[in-house]
Order: structure tokens, then C-alpha cells, then sequence
């Protein structure tokens, strides 16, 4: 179920793919950064999902996110501004940043970050990330 108007989905299928769409001002200029996590069977990465919304939200920045099965994220690639796998399913990172293409950063989390279910840091990584390509 979609809600377009907030930009919010979740659907939970499968493997787990969860965008997290976040709005912020950057130099006055509205960005929006869409983030892919991939794991294996989804129930870390639904933990993962909410200490990202405790983070985007205590950074007070808007956010969503929307769960797919693995098999459909190459129909996300045009929506999405960077990818991260957790650590279990890093042999799918050559798979992944091929079908992404050159302008999508795809990166494995950290152990410790992804083991600890630290939002914070995969935020600021997505933030950074972002930020490199668009320079």
C-alpha cells in the first residue's frame, strides 16, 4: 500500500529491499536521498529500518520506507540514489552495482554497523555517498 502524497510504502516479501526516501535542504535546494538495503530473509533489515527512522527523525529529516521482494529490486534502479548490502548477502554486490549502474554508489555495510543495528552511521554513509556523487 502506497501513500504518494507522503511518499510511503512498505510491502515485505520475501528477501527485503527497503527504500528509505528522505527529503532535507542542502544549500537551499531540496534533495531527496533514496537509500536500498538488501539482505537475505528481511527480519534484520526491518530492524534496520526502524533505528534508520529513529535516526532520520531525530536528525528531524522526512523519510520513508518501502519493502520489496529481491527478485523486483532492478525495477526500483531508476529510483534509488545508493544501495547497501548487509554483510551476509555481499556476494550480490558485483550483481547489484552492474544492474545499478556507474551513477547508483552500492556498497556492503559494515559488520559492526549492520550487527549492531546502527542507523545513524548507515544514514551518514547514505548522506556521504550521495554526497561524493553528486560532486
Amino acid at each position: 500500500m502506497c501513500n504518494e502524497k507522503a511518499r510511503y510504502c512498505n510491502v515485505k516479501v520475501g528477501t527485503l529491499f527497503a527504500f528509505l526516501f528522505s527529503d532535507s535542504l542542502n544549500g537551499g535546494g531540496h534533495i531527496m536521498i533514496r537509500i536500498m538495503l538488501i539482505c537475505s530473509a528481511g527480519m534484520s533489515t526491518s530492524l534496520l529500518v526502524k533505528k534508520l527512522n529513529e535516526a532520520i527523525k531525530k536528525k528531524q529529516v522526512a523519510a520513508n520506507v518501502m519493502a520489496v521482494a529481491e527478485v523486483d529490486y532492478d525495477k526500483y534502479r531508476d529510483q534509488v540514489d545508493v544501495v547497501f548490502l548487509a554483510p551476509q548477502v555481499r556476494f550480490l554486490e558485483k550483481n547489484v552495482k552492474r544492474k545499478m549502474g556507474e551513477s547508483v554508489p552500492v556498497e556492503v555495510m559494515g559488520g559492526i554497523d549492520y550487527g549492531t543495528m546502527n542507523g545513524a552511521k548507515v544514514l551518514e554513509r547514505a548522506i556521504e555517498l550521495v554526497g561524493e556523487r553528486k560532486r
